[in-house]
């Protein structure tokens, strides 16, 4: 038992993330520096950067050995970040197929509202620098436990591997092995760029191997209840409000409760999107034939009319989130005095209450998930640019 205790301890603890950075090349060094002098410049080969310290005598110099793996990782941490997510989940919908993307979408959101709530509920600290490297600042408000970016890392490919897999014709096994290689590189980010333990890690992936055989099943008769039933979207809307409502309070403010509403908001907005596609018509069923479905390959003109599709839509999203955030301000101006929202103008700065934050970033994102799966699909469609397949997706 004691053995384990430090065993438990040693992939808690931020000597083995530090251990992990200095195999990849990443190091923190310590110097004596001229508090007169100037802010310090690059040295040895111009492949260290100056960080300034709060001791008076000493800065701290960042040795990056390998400069390929830090852009691999930036870029593998980007694989579990909202604007990839904003591109990925977009283009999956206006370009590949909407009955997967539904689907995926919950699972995504039950996954994450699972990890953020985890994360305000068990309140342990990301690994300490030093001797830790951290590299990103924008989490560093947010608990560690579990690894959000590891539980989305898993998540996602494998739940497109799983609900692609009964519906398309091609090699499952290479699908497993994308999924592998996007998770363990997601995975091994978080520690490169010193934001996760090896145990938050750990217990992502954990969370998700034992999630996603409960929510998979799930997820396919939730999707069917959406989709086709007439309170099928007022269920949506009052299952996110609920959500949101139930959403741990913590011992201090974190992005993690806001980061939520955006999730829940928007995996409701889409999902009413298809309710509403579904209850006018549009979408009306399967195609003739039965899965699975020959992969269709892009042509040079599909690849053409994806990319507009991609350009216009984005640009309906956007204007979408810009005027959804002025509803929900014009909305708060009738219920709250103008002395109080002046303190509140700079959305993304401010630390809000509860119920503010709840009405503001949960309907500013239901409406850009609405805009992802009605407004620009409906916008394709006058145009001409529509996908063929997208009336059949159910």
């Amino acid at each position: 038992m004691e053995r384990l205790s430090e065993v438990f301890e040693e992939l808690k603890g931020p000597h083995l993330v530090a251990r992990f950075q200095n195999f990849c090349g990443l190091r923190l060094k310590k110097k004596e520096v001229d508090i007169g002098g100037g802010g310090g410049g690059a040295s040895e080969g111009g492949d260290i950067a100056e960080e300034k310290c709060d001791e008076k005598k000493n800065s701290s110099s960042l040795e990056i050995d390998y400069k390929w793996l830090l852009y691999l990782f930036l870029f593998g941490t980007s694989l579990g970040d909202e604007t990839f997510y904003s591109i990925f989940f977009t283009f999956w919908f206006w370009s590949v197929d909407g009955a997967v993307g539904r689907r995926v979408v919950l699972v995504w959101g039950i996954c994450m509202y699972i990890g953020q709530s985890l994360k305000d509920i068990i309140r342990w600290p990301r690994p300490s620098s030093p001797p830790v490297v951290k590299l990103e600042r924008k989490w560093e408000l947010e608990y560690g436990m579990p690894s959000t970016h590891a539980i989305v890392g898993a998540a996602v490919p494998l739940s497109i591997v799983i609900f692609t897999s009964s519906r398309y014709q091609y090699s499952v096994e290479i699908g497993i092995a994308i999924a592998i290689t996007i998770c363990t590189l997601v995975c091994l980010s978080r520690l490169y760029l010193g934001m996760h333990s090896v145990l938050d890690i750990l217990a992502g992936l954990t969370l998700v191997a034992s999630l996603l055989p409960m929510v998979i099943p799930l997820v396919d008769k939730l999707d069917s209840f959406f989709l086709t039933h007439e309170l099928g979207g007022l269920s949506l809307i009052a299952l996110g409000f609920f959500l949101c409502l139930c959403y741990p309070s913590g011992d201090r403010w974190t992005p993690a409760r806001g980061d939520t509403f955006v999730i829940v908001g928007s995996a409701v907005g889409m999902n009413l999107g298809g309710w509403l596609n579904y209850q006018m018509g549009i979408l009306r069923g399967p195609p003739p034939s039965s899965p699975p479905y020959v992969v269709m390959w892009p042509t040079g003109n599909m690849i053409l009319l994806a990319l507009l599709r991609q350009c216009l839509g984005l640009v309906v999203v956007l204007l979408s989130k810009v005027m959804a955030k002025k509803l929900a301000h014009l909305c708060l101006m009738k219920v709250k005095s103008c002395g109080e929202l002046e303190k509140q103008e700079d959305d993304d700065a401010m630390k809000p209450g509860m119920g503010t934050e709840l009405f503001t970033k949960f309907l500013t994102y239901l409406l850009v998930g609405l805009s992802v799966t009605y407004a620009s699909p409906n916008l394709f469609r006058g145009l001409g640019i529509e996908r063929p397949t997208f009336h059949t997706e159910i």
